[in-house]
């Protein structure tokens, strides 16, 4: 049996799912203190950062590289849907605060705004990578706290 701390860890680090559900998966779930919630699930929603920083770039070249493999073609398409999608909803924030956007992109605790399409927005528009992991950071502690806070209300109202 897996440990449900384990488990908010797992859910954290999921694209869509991060601390928006890992926040009130193990609070009103699985019964763990909020604090160690919310600490499990900021160290797992914020252990890819480097990875997708450091490694989108890689990804790209991969994907849109010439090849006839059907694989390539999939990860593609996909990559150029997520690179519309991201930078319509995304780019305004940047445009208009910078770093300080950025940070308010991931911050929104809602699917598609956390730390993996803030990656993507940060590679896309060429941020630099110390300034995209440390806004990227505040506001994926931003979106926890929210979450926390959400989730701590709908307990105590119920």
């Amino acid at each position: 049996m897996i440990p449900e701390e384990i488990r908010v860890l797992i859910l954290a680090l999921i694209p869509l799912f991060e601390t928006r559900v890992s926040i009130p998966y193990g609070i009103a779930i699985a019964g763990l203190p909020a604090l160690e919630v919310m600490v499990i699930s900021l160290i797992g929603n914020l252990m890819p950062l480097p990875f997708l920083l450091l490694g989108l770039s890689k990804l790209e070249k991969w994907a849109l590289k010439d090849g006839d493999g059907w694989l390539r073609k999939i990860i593609a398409s996909i990559y150029a849907n997520l690179v519309f999608r991201v930078r319509n909803r995304g780019e305004r924030y940047i445009n208009k605060y910078g770093m300080l956007g950025l940070a308010l992109f991931v911050a929104v605790p809602l699917p598609g705004s956390g730390i993996w399409a803030g990656s993507l927005l940060a590679h896309i528009l060429g941020l630099s990578l110390r300034g995209s992991l440390i806004a990227i950071a505040v506001g994926a502690l931003v979106a926890a706290l929210l979450v926390l806070v959400g989730t701590l209300g709908i307990i105590i109202i119920a």
